[in-house]
Parts: C-alpha cells; sequence; structure tokens
C-alpha cells in the first residue's frame, strides 16, 4: 500500500491567550522573518487566527496552537518550543504530533487482518479503521479511511503519537511541566521517526511516498532510516 503525504503538524493542548499571540509577537521572537509576505484568517466561529507564512500554518486557539505544513521536513515542532519557552506560566497539558498521507495505490487485500478495514453487505460511504496504543504518557494512534465516490475510493491515513501532561499537573509546578512540554516539541522528528515505524509494525505493506526538495532532503534521509 502506497501513500503519499499530505501534511504534518505539531500541536501544543492548553489554554492561550489568542490576543497575545499574534503575528506581532510571532515576528518580534523571530518565528516569522521580518518583511515576510503573511495571511491572517480570523476564526468568527470560535476566538482564533490562522497565519498563513508560506506553506507553514500557525493556527492560534483559546485551547491549543498548531504550526502545520504541507512541505515534508519541514520543522514544525521548533517553532512551538521557542514560544513556550517564554509562556513559563501558561497551563500546557500535551504535546502531539500529526501526519497526513493520501492513496495512491491501495490493494486492501495487503492489510494484515488486525488492520483490516470493514467489509459490509450494504452501502457505505467511508470505512474507517483505528487502532491507539497507550504506552505510560505516550500513546500511538493510526487510523486507515476508505471514502466512497461516484467513480472511486478515496483513502486517508492519519498517523499520531502525543504525550499527555495532565496526570503530572497536580504534583508538579506549571513551569516544569512547560519545559517537558518544550522538550516534546524540539522532539518532532524523532516523533515523526517512531510513529511512522509504530505504523509499519502495525501493518508491514505501508509505503510512503514524499515530495521533497533539495533543501530538505538530508531531514528526510535522516528520518528515513530512523523509521
Amino acid at each position: 500500500m502506497k501513500f503519499q503525504f499530505k501534511n504534518a503538524s505539531c500541536v501544543v493542548i492548553g489554554t492561550f491567550n489568542v490576543f497575545v499571540i499574534q503575528p506581532k509577537l510571532l515576528t518580534e521572537m523571530g518565528l516569522i522573518r521580518k518583511g515576510t509576505s503573511i495571511k491572517v484568517e480570523q476564526d468568527l466561529s470560535q476566538p482564533g487566527t490562522r497565519i498563513q507564512v508560506d506553506e507553514v500554518t500557525w493556527v492560534v486557539r483559546p485551547d491549543r496552537l498548531i504550526v502545520e505544513s504541507k512541505r515534508y521536513g519541514e520543522d514544525c515542532g521548533t517553532p512551538l518550543a521557542e514560544l513556550l519557552s517564554k509562556l513559563l506560566w501558561t497551563p500546557v497539558f500535551a504535546v502531539g504530533v500529526n501526519l497526513a498521507f493520501t492513496g495512491v495505490d491501495i490493494e486492501e487485500s495487503e492489510i494484515p487482518d488486525g488492520f483490516r478495514l470493514p467489509k459490509v453487505e450494504f452501502e457505505t460511504t467511508q470505512r474507517t479503521v483505528h487502532a491507539c496504543i497507550a504506552d505510560k504518557e505516550r500513546v500511538f494512534n493510526v487510523q486507515l479511511a476508505a471514502s466512497k465516490t461516484q467513480d472511486s475510493t478515496n483513502y486517508e491515513l492519519a498517523l499520531n503519537i502525543h504525550t499527555d501532561f495532565s496526570e503530572k499537573k497536580s504534583s508538579h509546578l506549571q513551569a516544569s511541566l512547560n519545559q517537558a512540554a518544550t522538550l516534546a516539541c524540539r522532539q518532532f522528528f524523532d516523533d515523526i521517526a517512531e510513529i511512522t515505524k509504530f505504523s509499519k509494525n502495525l501493518c508491514p505493506s505501508l509505503q510512503f511516498s514524499y515530495d521533497i526538495d533539495n533543501e530538505h532532503i538530508s531531514v528526510h534521509r535522516q528520518m528515513k532510516c530512523a523509521a
């Protein structure tokens, strides 16, 4: 089964002031280069800002911060780590890394029985199988979905690995938890390698395809070897 890379993201779950975390602050911190053309969108359904910088997107909401990129090899974790290092007393509960892929050449017969998409007698618009394994505060998620259209079946693969700090909140100062969350953000590439390896162990027939340029090819090779 071959899947094409769609996007990757790093997510920090917590409580954030959306009126403080704005393009001006990110620019002053060096997280957005001065003079860079950006696109800012406001969420009218809830407080929040979406900041588009080239192929990188910042999403600032009261309950989470997200840095997402459609370019494989982009470090989505370090910018969040730099920001968290300045927000020592901001409540942070979890840090996660997400990868999304679209199916290119899918043979469902290659999917192991334990991770096989459910078959039903009646017509369905979507079939989904999800595996979740927890190892202490670390949680691994692999989800495969097949959506049927009039002409074909589209496949989506979602990988997630996250660390939950909420259980430690009662016994640790928030500043210590934020330091742990900052470190987790800096492990962005390690987490990608780990969740990729986990998904391949779960389904050995998985193959991943990436569109990369020369600037990011060394990162791609490091991540591929680690996986």
